[in-house]
């Protein structure tokens, strides 16, 4: 799940597929169990549309979560998109559960995603009973991959392609992030498990050691185009997570150019992220610069997403 301080890849919350799991909870917010959840909606308007992730963090940290499944789903959604992976991880864990509460099997995909990130090797338990129980189509495809990589992680290739193959068999392509599963399993190549260990420990948030991992791999070890383009993305992410802007700039400005019209994901969002880096830095002309940049990319897989974001940033620098 590819996301930013707040952002990345992972996306998830502003996609239709997002909207298509939440509304499967509708059918059953009379009962008790989902009273009171308006504080969670509350959290992801906050974050979402108003891009202000710090403050929706703020709210979520306020609101019970042990009582109330829609809370638990905001707060722990929230969390996991602003590097608070560990208290995502203890929210999910304390969900309610038991009689009066509906089932619920997004959050066990959340507590998989939330695992992964952290490099726990247990982390297949609760994407599996995601993927069993789970009777839509959202984020199954996703799901698949994210078993494949764990099992990558265990060095387990076999296993690795199997689940790729689930990925391309199952589900549907509603979602940003099962594009990008399916498109995924149709390449025959596999991650870079050490780019793929950054990846994960930065969707986490753990800046520091997902640094350190990428710091490791010898350029030398990177013959494919798209690990060359990801490992200078990759660190582009980690530097803006680590609130090192002018190298985040720097990177990002490289990443850009040198992905040139390569099929992937990688140039517009970095042109979405320098886009909020200068947002941020009270610099409008270059932040709806990229912005407007990033949606001009069409041949990706989170091209809805990205535009979502960059279309929300360009409303926000019009106030």
């Amino acid at each position: 799940m590819e996301h930013k301080t707040y952002g990345a890849a992972r996306q998830h919350c502003t996609g239709n597929g997002r909207n298509r799991a939440v509304s499967k909870t509708r059918a059953a917010t009379a009962r008790p169990a989902f009273q009171g959840g308006g504080a969670g909606f509350v959290c992801l308007f906050t974050a979402h549309l108003q891009g202000n992730p710090d403050k929706a963090w703020q709210i979520a940290e306020a609101m019970p979560t042990d009582r109330n499944l829609l809370n638990c789903f905001a707060a722990a959604d929230i969390a996991l998109k602003t590097g608070h992976n560990e208290e995502a991880i203890a929210i999910l864990q304390q969900k309610p559960a038991g009689n009066g509460f509906a089932d619920f099997y997004y959050l066990d995909y959340l507590l998989g995603v939330c695992k992964l990130n952290r490099l726990d090797t247990d982390a297949d338990a609760p994407m599996f009973k995601f993927v069993t129980n789970f009777k839509g189509s959202s984020y199954v495809k996703d799901a698949y991959q994210k078993l494949a990589w764990n099992y990558l992680l265990k060095n387990q290739p076999d296993k690795y392609r199997t689940f790729m193959q689930y990925a391309l068999q199952r589900g549907k392509q509603f979602t940003d992030s099962d594009k990008q599963a399916h498109k995924a399993a149709q390449n025959p190549e596999m991650p870079h498990p050490q780019l793929l260990r950054a990846r994960l420990l930065f969707d986490g948030g753990y800046y520091t050691k997902a640094l350190t991992i990428l710091q490791q791999i010898p350029e030398t070890q990177l013959t494919a185009t798209s690990q060359k383009l990801e490992y200078i993305y990759r660190k582009s992410r980690i530097y803006d997570g680590l609130k090192q802007y002018p190298t985040a700039i720097a990177c990002y400005q490289q990443t850009i150019l040198q992905s040139k019209d390569a099929p992937y994901y990688f140039a517009p969002k970095a042109c979405l992220e320098l886009g909020k880096i200068y947002e941020q830095q009270g610099n409008p002309a270059n932040a709806a610069l990229y912005y407007r940049k990033a949606m001009e990319y069409k041949n990706h897989e989170y091209r809805n997403s990205i535009e979502q974001q960059a279309k929300a940033g360009l409303n926000r620098l019009k106030r």
